[in-house]
């Protein structure tokens, strides 16, 4: 028997189609009988649909940047802070008032002292000495007072240039973000954008910027101080009404029993000192960059090369610090120091160009490797602390190498 299924013949057909059919089967009914076929069944239609899957248009990338941000420092000479000289003020002559760095001596009725006497003030207790005799030499209480003076000169100042640069290489993480605009000819144009970020500390150790040269003389005045054995110990600022410095003027002759030691003495020292300042600037810098651009290029062997280029969004994070150290020769410590800082976070529009290469890991080309090189023109930032200006110039070489897929 031939029969012909309804369902195989009316499903995925055409009107012409089924129109044709219908006409074959009523011929085919006058020409045959039910005994001359065994029972089959044509299907006509489409029983399935092919579907050809495009090519992944985005890709998507992250690895390692490294590049170098340059600094250039400049620096000023600081001043050097010049010691205020008090002079050579003398030895107390019994009349008027002598001014020390640290006290005075003036008048002071003291009764029953033959050779006279003294009232004074001092700024420490540490003014007031053991006698080399004994604290209780003639049976009263015998002391040694000291005041002090001095004097400064300065000579031989000059200016060190001691301007440096220092680059330094960073290495960072990038992300890529990327899509396919087109192709033709083997030609493929894409769009690229992402975000990278480098960290970088430039120095300039310490280094000489300035040299002055230190004349001083120290004078000290000693007296003696007889105290009342009833009272205590003479503390800082006026001496008891029953104490007294002891004061033989210099000038005149003496013909006292009173010992040499007793007499008012000064003692004057030089000191020859040369003084470099050191200026040490430290600088940190954050970079940060989104870049957007195209890469034009084909495929070469296993490798897709692509020249790449665009412009970039760089935020420049930066930290200045400069201190400035005044040494004296053979010494270690400051005698003098002073620090400044800076910060900001200035936005640089920038460029870029270079060449991209993509090597495929997976035989479908979903998953790839990546490197390239390219260079960054940024225009310089400019930061000031201190004594010290310096130039930020982000603008160098970058290198990448990182690992991606398509999708």
């Amino acid at each position: 028997m031939f029969s012909i299924s309804k369902k195989s013949l009316y499903m995925h057909t055409s009107p012409i189609i089924r129109t044709a059919t219908a006409s074959f089967l009523a011929l085919a009914a006058t020409q045959v009988t039910a005994s001359d076929f065994t029972p089959f069944d044509v299907t006509c239609g489409i029983d399935k649909m092919v579907v050809i899957e495009e090519d992944p248009i985005w890709f998507f990338g992250g690895g390692a940047a490294v590049r170098s941000i340059n600094a250039s420092f400049t620096n000023s000479s600081p001043d050097f802070d010049r010691q205020t000289s008090h002079g050579d003020p003398g030895l107390y002559h019994r009349a008027g008032r002598v001014t020390y760095k640290d006290g005075y001596v003036d008048q002071h009725a003291v009764r029953g002292r033959r050779f006279g006497g003294a009232g004074g003030y001092v700024k420490s207790e540490e003014q007031i000495k053991d006698h080399p005799l004994g604290n209780n030499y003639g049976g009263i209480r015998n002391y040694v007072v000291e005041f002090s003076s001095d004097d400064f000169a300065y000579s031989d100042y000059s200016e060190i240039d001691a301007n440096a640069s220092d680059s330094d290489n960073g290495v960072g993480p990038y992300l890529q973000l990327g899509r396919r605009l087109t192709q033709f000819d083997g030609i493929q144009v894409n769009f690229t954008t992402g975000w990278s970020f480098i960290s970088t500390e430039n120095s300039t150790g310490a280094r000489p910027v300035a040299r002055i040269t230190e004349d001083r003389t120290d004078y000290t005045y000693r007296y003696d101080y007889i105290a009342n054995p009833d009272l205590p110990r003479l503390i800082p600022g006026h001496v008891n009404t029953n104490d007294q410095l002891f004061i033989i003027d210099p000038r005149t002759a003496y013909d006292g029993n009173v010992p040499d030691h007793s007499r008012p003495t000064q003692e004057t020292t030089y000191t020859r000192s040369v003084f470099t300042a050191y200026s040490t600037s430290n600088l940190d810098v954050n970079l940060n960059e989104i870049p957007f651009g195209l890469e034009v290029g084909h495929k070469a062997g296993p490798v897709d090369l692509f020249l790449t280029g665009g412009f970039t969004l760089n935020i420049i994070d930066y930290e200045l610090e400069n201190r400035i150290d005044w040494i004296a020769a053979g010494s270690k410590s400051p005698v003098a120091s002073q620090v400044a800082r800076d910060s900001g976070t200035p936005l640089k529009v920038g460029l870029y160009g270079g060449l991209v290469a993509r090597c495929n890991l997976s035989e479908d080309g979903r998953f790839f490797i990546e490197s390239s090189g390219t260079y960054r023109w940024v225009d310089p930032v400019q930061a000031n602390a201190g004594l010290t200006s310096v130039e930020i110039d982000p603008s160098s070489w970058e290198g990448r190498f990182g690992i991606g897929f398509r999708f």
